[in-house]
């Protein structure tokens, strides 16, 4: 019993001690229309971040997933997020997924998609040089596979 009241006292004062910030951010992407068509939430972990993307309404097909330079998701063109932001290597988009014709048993309708995914090299903290949270932010654009920009978000820290 007494090993078990001393573990916990140690882990406690670990978690008490620890000065690592949480750091997080989140955005609502709007179609070209600028109608709200999702959200994004972003947490830095380690050696990149967790990025949590929620659309309705995508047709099935591929996609194309990038963060601009810009916080700027001006309708209907989103031009103004600025260039693509290049994290560690010279690809040209830094993710693409798949949108399934999968049918919701319940709705009859195409299922929204909602997926997290972890990106090495994606970092929130303001204080670190490759941050997407420098005075600029950011903003993450959809475009379909021909690079016609169809969905953005602005993104913002939440921390």
């Amino acid at each position: 019993m007494n090993n078990y009241i001393y573990i916990i006292s140690i882990s406690i004062f670990l978690i008490a001690c620890s000065d690592s910030e949480v750091f997080m951010a989140y955005g609502e992407f709007v179609d070209t229309n600028n109608t709200t068509v999702g959200e994004v939430e972003i947490m830095e972990q380690g050696n990149g971040s967790n990025i949590r993307i929620s659309l309705k309404g995508l047709k099935p097909g591929q996609y194309l997933f990038n963060f601009h330079e810009n916080n700027v998701c001006n309708t209907p063109s989103f031009d103004l997020g600025g260039n693509k932001i290049r994290f560690f290597d010279d690809r040209i988009n830094l993710y693409k997924f798949k949108v399934k014709k999968e049918i919701n048993r319940y709705t009859g309708k195409i299922k929204d998609f909602n997926k997290i995914i972890f990106i090495e090299n994606i970092f929130l903290d303001p204080k670190n040089s490759a941050t997407i949270m420098d005075s600029n932010k950011s903003s993450i654009i959809i475009s379909d596979m021909s690079g016609k920009r169809i969905i953005c978000s602005e993104i913002y820290p939440s921390f």
